[in-house]
């Protein structure tokens, strides 16, 4: 019965779960290849795998599509309802995200101090953390959980998202967005360009951390916004919200579109090292896969489907809980520097005992009361 299609609210895009499911899935093939990146030394089979997993890191600019994307629904799409108080707002966004953050914070904090940790060294990270600040510090941005710079981001976004949504209803979604990119990854080129002439200096520390912050990745959160300014239609299934009238007919539509694929393609002439300039690349092709899995009939038939809205539902979850389970399942098993024929001794307890943990962590928010 699992593989029939189950009833989903009539509102809902069940293509968004499909698309969550694949990010984390990416992120986490990523995160194991980090743990193990002797595997691409291990012949051709080897490569391919360092290579595709290598990729992974772009399901976290799907994620922040995606974000755009959902939170921008009520208020771009057909219904255009009003906006958003914004202490409301921000109030209901963070209590959704503090519960499992939190719990999953604390736990992997007594980890590290049960371990090798001294707490004086600890505390400080840790509250960097709790108050999602810790992307913005060299000092504490790697700490605790790398994975969780994501978090500091999400909260960024949650920030700017009232005014950034009143932005789009003034000026339009397309105009909104290609405003937003120009500003956004233009400021990051020039304040990139002036770091060069000063290695290992306070701007050069700056770009790197604009990798992770704003304003560098709000065209990113802005694209998912625009996505959902094109849905058609509230009622009908979700590839018919995102179908050829709401994303392909259109003028705006048509650039955009156009615009995605020809920075795509040209990104195949920046070196991979060129930040900022291999960004917007990356994240164009990432529109256009999202925006493709969208207008799929095919999408929308997988995303409906139980286990698949399920992982979509526990990839909050899996992505908090992954990457320790990786790395110390790595060193815990002595795998680091191995061959090849271990990734899989890796891979597969490392994604069960990651989803098993993540679906006691929804089950222990929900029937604690915290979720809202």
């Amino acid at each position: 019965m699992a593989n029939k299609p189950s009833q989903v609210h009539p509102h809902r895009v069940v293509q968004v779960e499909l698309l969550r499911g694949a990010a984390v899935t990416a992120v986490f093939l990523f995160h194991a290849w980090s743990a193990m990146p002797e595997i691409q030394q291990a012949g051709q089979l080897g490569y391919l795998l360092a290579r595709v997993s290598s990729w992974g890191h772009l399901g976290v600019v799907v994620f922040n599509i995606l974000t755009g994307l959902v939170l921008s629904l009520p208020y771009l799409g057909p219904s255009k309802g009003n906006g958003p108080s914004y202490l409301a707002f921000l109030q209901r966004r963070f209590l959704r995200i503090l519960p499992h953050y939190w719990i999953a914070l604390v736990f992997w904090s007594l980890l590290l101090l049960g371990s090798s940790s001294s707490l004086s060294g600890l505390w400080i990270p840790l509250l960097a953390h709790l108050f999602f600040v810790h992307t913005l510090s060299p000092a504490t941005f790697f700490s605790i959980v790398p994975a969780y710079w994501w978090l500091g981001l999400l909260a960024q976004f949650y920030l700017v998202f009232p005014p950034l949504l009143r932005l789009f209803r003034r000026w339009g979604p397309l105009r909104s967005l290609l405003g937003t990119s120009l500003l956004c990854w233009g400021s990051w080129f020039m304040l990139h360009q002036l770091s060069l002439h000063e290695t290992g200096g306070m701007l050069a520390r700056l770009d790197y951390l604009l990798y992770f912050n704003l304003p560098s990745r709000l065209p990113e959160f802005a694209a998912g916004m625009w996505l959902a300014s094109a849905r058609s239609n509230p009622e009908g299934p979700g590839a018919a919200q995102f179908g050829k009238p709401a994303l392909g007919s259109s003028l705006s539509g048509k650039f955009l579109v156009s615009s995605a694929l020809i920075l795509g393609l040209l990104g195949f002439w920046v070196p991979p090292d060129q930040l900022p300039l291999y960004h917007p690349y990356l994240s164009a092709w990432c529109v256009l896969l999202v925006t493709a899995v969208l207008r799929s009939p095919l999408a929308e038939s997988l995303g409906s489907l139980a286990w698949i809205r399920r992982l979509g539902n526990t990839s909050y979850s899996i992505y908090l809980l992954h990457q320790p389970v990786l790395t110390y399942g790595a060193m815990g098993f002595g795998l680091v520097g191995l061959t090849i024929n271990f990734w899989p001794v890796l891979l597969v307890p490392a994604a069960l005992v990651t989803v098993a943990l993540s679906l006691g962590l929804d089950l222990l928010v929900g029937r604690a009361g915290l979720q809202r």
